[in-house]
């Protein structure tokens, strides 16, 4: 009997113990989970980017469809009543073209817009535009998406709130950077301001590095013991 049991002993592997150095150590939510700590994984969520919007019925990057089809609507009324009265339209077509205003009711191109919305020549709109864009320090390769969601986003603010303002992006001659330039009354700015920036919150969150959903656990006993020492 005592032979069996020596024959079994010496058919089985040593088992081998690594030290902690060679161990792989999980991240502080599993080791929560496996001691039982938690019920359920916590895992911080991340914004997807505002302006890669994954929509697939988004019109414009980092706009809300209702925001653009307003502020599309308001800026062909303005254009129309100004060609209607015979005025000059070249700053609004420039601003039109800088800031993808077709895209706000879902037009396939700038030409297209002109033609079929504003009823005027695509190749005269778009020679008034190269002429215009850099008294408007307006870059000729365009704006950015997130200088366009800006844009859209604080001129429908604006309109929501029943402000007078004029909102354009421009370069400025000698600087890289795009600026927003705004345009209100002085007594009007603090209620201009307001709204812009609640409108414009999104944005600024989308940038902003993920948070955990839970501090580290090894901060948890080391806050207690705190409390207990002074008390």
């Amino acid at each position: 009997m005592s032979s069996n049991r020596r024959k079994k002993r010496a058919d089985t592997a040593p088992t081998v113990r690594r030290g902690q150095s060679g161990r792989k150590r999980l991240s502080p939510e599993l080791e929560g989970l496996a001691r039982g700590e938690e019920t359920r994984l916590r895992v911080p969520r991340r914004r997807a980017p505002r302006l890669r919007d994954p929509r697939a019925s988004g019109l414009v990057p980092g706009v809300a469809n209702r925001d653009a089809r307003r502020v599309f609507d308001h800026r062909v009324n303005l254009i129309l009543a100004r060609k209607s009265e015979n005025q000059d339209l070249a700053d609004a077509l420039a601003e039109a073209w800088a800031m993808r205003l077709w895209r706000g009711r879902s037009i396939a191109s700038f030409e297209a817009f002109v033609a079929d919305v504003l009823e005027l020549s695509p190749d005269d709109a778009l020679q008034s535009v190269k002429r215009t864009c850099s008294s408007l320090e307006i870059p000729a390769d365009g704006l950015s998406d997130e200088a366009i969601a800006i844009w859209f986003r604080s001129e429908s603010a604006l309109l929501d709130a029943d402000l007078e303002g004029r909102v354009r992006v421009a370069v400025a001659a000698g600087e890289t950077g795009e600026t927003i330039r705004l345009e209100v009354a002085v007594e009007r700015a603090p209620g201009a301001l307001h709204h812009i920036g609640r409108r414009l919150t999104p944005l600024m969150r989308d940038q902003e590095p993920p948070r955990d959903a839970s501090p580290p656990r090894d901060s948890r006993p080391a806050r207690s013991a705190e409390k207990k020492k002074r008390s």
